[in-house]
């Protein structure tokens, strides 16, 4: 087992990152000891590549000049802010800790595609079998892809938290995250031919997705049906650790 990272580095390296991002110092606040906890129990049980990363409260706008922000979400993202069909809040980030799912998503091999090393894959096989998720006719039923919305969030990702008994909130990871992240860290999240889900809500029936290479990469969001089920859109889950109330 991999050995964890003290709060002292994790609070210098978070905090260099995020003033390279931001081009200002931004105050990290101390890494809560769930954190450590649920990264160890995932070690334990051979659930690597979920990274230690810390976020603040910031609301962003189109118009901002982010030093660190090369690639922003396309002019559809914001208009639908505009509109009402996003939440005005689907642009924040929420202070807080998270465990962030490092990998890159692999490219488009006509629904066979894996990702690499993938913990999901034992989780997404034994819920086919049983039949809480559905089967895709050209997915493999390790696979974490053709996964409807409804599917990860109401049944695969509560699985994944029973068997982790990860301490933070589990969820699949918004947009907006997608999109910091892969600025600040993962740009190869952009650079690959298919989606990712992400959990958040469009009008009252729809989720978002984006992230593929060939429509603007980390730029690139739309929404679709949270019932969907496309064998070139999977998701990546995100265990969330929110800065209590100062």
């Amino acid at each position: 087992v991999e050995p964890l990272p003290s709060s002292e580095s994790l609070i210098r390296t978070e905090s260099k990152a995020l003033k390279r991002f931001f081009g200002k110092d931004i105050v990290v606040s101390e890494p809560p000891q769930e954190i450590f906890q649920t990264l160890d129990q995932m070690l334990k049980l051979g659930i690597a590549g979920f990274e230690p990363h810390f976020l603040p409260q910031v609301s962003l706008t189109e118009k901002d000049k982010v030093p660190g922000w090369k690639v922003k979400p396309e002019s559809w993202f914001w208009q639908q802010i505009k509109k009402g069909k996003l939440s005005k809040d689907a642009a924040t980030l929420q202070e807080g800790w998270y465990l962030v799912d490092g990998r890159k998503k692999p490219n488009y091999d006509n629904g066979q595609q894996r990702y690499e090393n993938d913990y999901l894959e034992p989780i997404m096989s034994d819920l086919r079998s049983i039949g809480r998720i559905q089967k895709h006719s050209s997915v493999l039923d390790i696979s974490r892809f053709g996964a409807s919305p409804d599917e990860i969030e109401q049944v695969i990702l509560p699985e994944f938290l029973r068997i982790t008994d990860a301490k933070g909130d589990l969820t699949n990871r918004r947009y907006i995250e997608f999109n910091i992240w892969g600025n600040m860290f993962h740009p190869e999240w952009g650079q690959t031919n298919t989606w990712e889900w992400f959990t958040d809500q469009f009008e009252a029936v729809y989720r978002l997705f984006g992230g593929r290479s060939d429509y603007g990469g980390l730029a690139h969001v739309r929404d679709g049906w949270s019932d969907d089920r496309d064998d070139s859109i999977a998701f990546c889950p995100v265990v969330r650790f929110p800065s209590k109330p100062r």
